[in-house]
């Protein structure tokens, strides 16, 4: 898996270092929230795993590895492992032009920013929210492929963003969280807002129990999105 994650990257590395450049740029409108700087570093992932699928079918990788000694389940669980490579660097990328930012033009924002992201809270959540989506995305482009599960991933998301406030409405969610969801300091900074809400479980359940509950909900998340990928591309037609 690791040879046709290192195939992935010498096909796409100049296409990534442009998807990177986007990401520098459009930091700057970003500063003030720490949902931005959330947001860019999950879409610079997402935009990494987009031109490598664009690659793909531009040139016809897939039917090329059908006559190569490779099972599809392999190939599927490269693709998750290429994923989680490429979420590592995004989060290393981020605090490294984070820190660069800082160091030059001394933005206390940004180090609020940073700060939060950078603890155990904040990387717990970045965690969390990538394993989420990938479990959600790959799935979606097994089945419908790449241009259609695009467009139904995020009529999902915004299908998801519509039914939780509805829930509070509802009674359907803990009123506690209904309370901090429609609070005024929660749309302040929603992204402080969501670490603070992650270290309030964290201390309620201790650090050891918070980080075993978090590695065993991701894995759920991942080993049941991966099973069903797999299932879902060996009835493919390629």
């Amino acid at each position: 898996m690791l040879k046709l994650c290192r195939k992935d990257f010498l096909a796409c590395r100049w296409w990534w270092m442009l998807a990177l450049a986007l990401f520098g740029l459009n930091w700057m409108f970003a500063l003030r929230q720490s949902l931005g700087i959330m947001l860019l570093t999950i879409l610079l992932v997402g935009g990494c795993l987009a031109i490598t699928f664009y690659q793909d079918q531009l040139n016809k990788t897939e039917v090329l590895y059908a006559s190569l000694p490779l099972t599809r389940a392999a190939l599927v669980r490269g693709r998750y492992l290429l994923a989680g490579l490429l979420s590592l660097g995004a989060a290393a990328v981020s605090f490294v032009y984070g820190t660069f930012l800082m160091a030059v033009f001394g933005l206390s924002d940004l180090q609020v920013s940073l700060k939060a992201l950078a603890s155990v809270d904040g990387l717990v959540g970045y965690a969390l929210a990538l394993a989420f989506l990938t479990s959600l995305y790959f799935p979606l482009h097994y089945r419908l492929g790449a241009g259609k599960a695009v467009l139904a991933f995020f009529l999902c998301l915004l299908a998801l963003a519509v039914a939780v406030p509805g829930l509070g409405e509802l009674g359907l969610m803990p009123a506690p969280l209904a309370r901090f969801v429609s609070s005024p300091g929660f749309l302040k900074d929603i992204g402080l807002r969501i670490i603070g809400m992650t270290g309030q479980v964290s201390l309620a359940l201790g650090t050891p129990l918070f980080l075993a509950a978090a590695v065993g909900l991701a894995s759920i998340m991942i080993a049941v999105s991966v099973r069903l990928s797999i299932r879902l591309y060996q009835k493919a037609d390629l």
